[in-house]
């Protein structure tokens, strides 16, 4: 439950499009993602083309396709991760590529800290109409 002073805080929006990411994968990364972040955190799942995205997650094995090239191009700045998932076996989380599933607490340890690094929405100095003024 939130106390009165984080209710009145607008909540970050960190807006997710996954390309070529299994549904599964997509269940698995998500509940990652609310693991990791903190509750002012509200997760908004767009399509691949929306014009508004802070992080884009990308099936490993599309990573040079042209469809995939055009999308990081139109969105040069937006984080990329790569995802692949494993059928049996630990997973990890290495600069940017994620194999799941992600049992070891140091590869969380190591998400956490790269979603931290490279998401501005989630800057505890950067406010949202500064986040809104770098996305137009």
């Amino acid at each position: 439950m939130r106390d009165s002073a984080s209710q009145n805080k607008p909540d970050k929006l960190l807006h997710t499009s996954f390309f070529g990411v299994s549904q599964v994968e997509q269940v698995l990364f998500k509940g990652y993602l609310r693991v990791l972040l903190s509750l002012d955190v509200t997760l908004v799942w767009l399509v691949e083309r929306s014009n508004k995205l802070d992080l884009i997650v990308i099936n490993e094995a599309l990573c040079n396709t042209p469809s995939v090239q055009k999308l990081r191009f139109e969105h040069p700045s937006c984080p990329v991760l790569f995802i692949r998932r494993r059928k049996s076996g630990k997973g990890s989380f290495q600069d940017n590529k994620i194999v799941l599933p992600l049992n070891e607490a140091a590869d969380l340890s190591a998400l956490h800290n790269w979603l931290q690094s490279n998401l501005k929405v989630l800057h505890k100095d950067v406010t949202m109409t500064e986040i809104d003024a770098l996305s137009s």
